[in-house]
């Protein structure tokens, strides 16, 4: 009824077969490598990004004495339109406010600084006074296109402005 390449035939299917079937238990489990490679990565870029903005908020610390010119609110909105379910469009407003103070020295920012501990800037910018002369804690560089400067972390009252230019009169 068969001849003998029929059975030649069917036995390497078989073997072929066999072979599929337990090639995967000897070959490692690459769905998990997979997977924790990919957390790997993720968690090394996760890193590296906390590692940067640490290395920024504390690498470019500094001290600087300067008078303040002037305090200002910058408002930032951003909107988006949204469709519904019901197929109707719907804007939300995501509103945004940073805090300017210009001093004699350049412009700083006064925001939360999370990494150093800062979550104080509504007092600080309260306790700033135009004509007064601070010594500021900031950290950061000045990036004006782009509304990003130096950001202050503390800001101590050394006395008025005016101070300076009696000292000079006396002399």
């Amino acid at each position: 009824m068969f001849n003998s390449n029929d059975k030649k035939l069917r036995a390497f299917a078989q073997t072929d077969t066999d072979n599929i079937l337990n090639r995967n238990r000897f070959r490692p489990k690459s769905s998990i490598n997979r997977r924790s490679g990919k957390l790997l990565a993720i968690g090394t870029l996760f890193a590296m990004g906390l590692g940067g903005q640490c290395a920024y908020q504390h690498g470019t610390r500094q001290e600087i004495q300067a008078c303040v010119k002037g305090l200002e609110s910058r408002v930032h909105t951003n909107n988006t339109i949204h469709e519904g379910s019901d197929g109707r469009h719907y804007t939300t407003t995501d509103v945004s406010t940073q805090w300017i103070v210009a001093t004699d020295q350049g412009t700083l920012q006064n925001s939360s600084a999370w990494l150093s501990g800062k979550f104080d800037s509504s007092e600080i910018q309260g306790d700033l006074k135009e004509g007064q002369k601070y010594l500021f804690k900031i950290y950061g560089w000045n990036i004006g296109f782009d509304r990003y400067y130096p950001n202050i972390l503390e800001a101590q009252l050394i006395g008025s402005c005016d101070d300076k230019a009696d000292d000079n009169l006396k002399k």
